[in-house]
């Protein structure tokens, strides 16, 4: 389980709400293991086999958290490995464990790995659990999106 440093009055309002964001977001991954499989089935793709036994240096729940950091913080693959290398806490909310905070060369290969249709099951589970909380109106979510082609030459000063 996640070790969260103890809330307090005064911490500042933003640190506050992080903590609370990747509580929320700890809970929910436990309360779901199932949005792993998925995860585990595309990130075994990257295995060479012949290994002689021996295990990965990060299970794929550790990669997924890593990549759930990248997606909330909004960062670029390589600043999300520079902010978690810096932060303990970041590090505990991907369960590192003690150990070193993988390259990101390897997150870019898992990241390319997770095939867009695993991030939606992953996404419609974790979607699922939220509306049945009152978290999120599926009502009001949009799903659809129109595309409209047109030639951009046409559209010149020529």
């Amino acid at each position: 389980m996640l070790c969260f440093t103890v809330i307090d009055s005064g911490q500042p309002k933003i640190a506050v709400q992080r903590l609370e964001k990747y509580k929320r977001l700890d809970d929910r991954l436990g309360q779901h293991p199932e949005v792993l499989t998925p995860v585990h089935r595309d990130l075994g793709k990257l295995s060479r086999g012949g290994r002689k036994g021996r295990k990965g240096d990060y299970t794929s729940e550790t990669i997924l958290r890593a990549l759930i950091v990248m997606m909330v913080e909004g960062l670029s693959l390589r600043d999300t490995i520079a902010l978690t290398g810096t932060s303990p806490f970041l590090q505990d909310f991907i369960r590192l464990g003690g150990r070193p905070v993988m390259d990101f060369t390897f997150l870019v290969r898992c990241f390319n790995a997770i095939t867009p249709e695993t991030w939606q099951q992953v996404n419609d589970i974790l979607a699922r659990q939220a509306a049945a909380d009152g978290l999120i109106d599926p009502s009001a979510i949009r799903t659809d999106t129109t595309v409209v082609e047109a030639n951009m030459a046409a559209h010149g000063t020529g």
